[in-house]
């Protein structure tokens, strides 16, 4: 492994790859997937089509950032603020129309939320749902709250104003002591991604000039922060399309060159990317992809130990290690 390791960073000695259990272990079944039926019963996980739950809102509890919920023919109110807003936001991916192999009766596969605001309609048909925008199910000041945070990520999709955290207010969004200094939103980046998962900063230590890296569903994007009030997007790399990418960053120093080198590490989870790299290398100006062969298909989390959680250097005396959590070989549970 330490052979493969060695195409990752020409610059980093003795760079090993890790490969551990998933943090989170998926219960028996389909493992992150969760599925709803209205004859189906709230008990277990829902985490088998055999054994649905009841329930978009009792599966909601087991469906992480990663969860994947399948919601069968029938219909289903949705009664609480929170449970509006994650099937609003696809905070967790919820399908409705499943069909499961064994249902006697295949043409009754509409899935209808009541409760839902009628002009979320068409985002939630191409998602598989039939909606009746019906509110008794949700009281009046669930139903407000519901409407003022669903309203606040509209506004994120086309972009919001910088403002000052005053009142525990920066503008529309709550705050604690955080001013906002700029936004960035789905249409402004070049690729136009419909959604993002994780985010990374960075300080490149050639030029103290500081940098974001944002895992979108299509690719990662490496937007230069400097100017906090006008970042600036300096590079999309692409990649098939999912719903959570990790990234962690590497810098180590070229004594030949006399410059710092930093890489980026990617992963996917519910794709087939692999585990890549970003050569950072060529910063402010472009980012480009390394070339090589992945020993994964996917994973959930990329962690870099032995090193500096603040600048990603190596730690005096340890060699850093590149650490794969839930990767899908072996069920991540082999170590290299």
């Amino acid at each position: 492994m330490q052979r493969i390791a060695g195409k990752l960073l020409s610059g980093a000695a003795g760079l090993l790859l890790l490969l551990v259990a998933p943090i989170v272990a998926g219960h028996s079944g389909d493992g992150d997937r969760y599925y709803v039926s209205s004859d189906g019963r709230n008990a277990g996980h829902c985490d088998s089509a055999a054994a649905p739950c009841q329930t978009i809102a009792y599966a909601l509890q087991f469906a992480g950032k990663h969860g994947k919920v399948f919601v069968g023919a029938g219909s289903y109110e949705v009664s609480s603020s929170e449970e509006l807003i994650q099937i609003v936001t696809g905070l967790v991916e919820i399908r409705g129309g499943f069909v499961a192999p064994a249902d006697a009766a295949p043409g009754k596969r509409t899935t209808t939320l009541i409760g839902v605001p009628e002009r979320y309609r068409e985002a939630l048909a191409a998602r598989g749902f039939n909606v009746i925008a019906d509110r008794k199910g949700i009281d009046g000041s669930a139903a407000a709250q519901a409407d003022k945070y669903l309203g606040v990520y509209d506004s994120l999709k086309t972009g919001v104003t910088s403002a000052p955290c005053v009142g525990g207010m920066s503008g529309d969004l709550e705050c604690d002591g955080v001013d906002l200094l700029a936004h960035v939103p789905l249409p402004a980046i070049s690729k136009s991604p419909a959604q993002a998962a994780d985010i990374w900063g960075f300080l490149d230590l050639n030029t103290f000039r500081e940098y974001m890296i944002v895992g979108y569903n299509t690719g990662t994007a490496v937007i230069d922060v400097t100017d906090s009030a006008a970042p600036r997007e300096v590079g999309f790399i692409g990649g098939r399309n999912t719903v959570w990418r990790d990234i962690k960053v590497f810098q180590d120093y070229d004594v030949a060159a006399g410059r710092w080198n930093a890489y980026a590490y990617v992963t996917a989870d519910g794709s087939t990317d692999g585990m890549f790299v970003i050569d950072l290398r060529e910063l402010p100006q472009r980012v480009k992809k390394i070339d090589y062969q992945s020993d994964i298909g996917a994973a959930h989390n990329v962690y870099l130990s032995n090193t500096d959680y603040a600048t990603g250097l190596p730690l005096m005396g340890e060699t850093p290690l590149v650490v794969v959590a839930g990767a899908n070989q072996g069920a991540g549970e082999f170590l290299l």
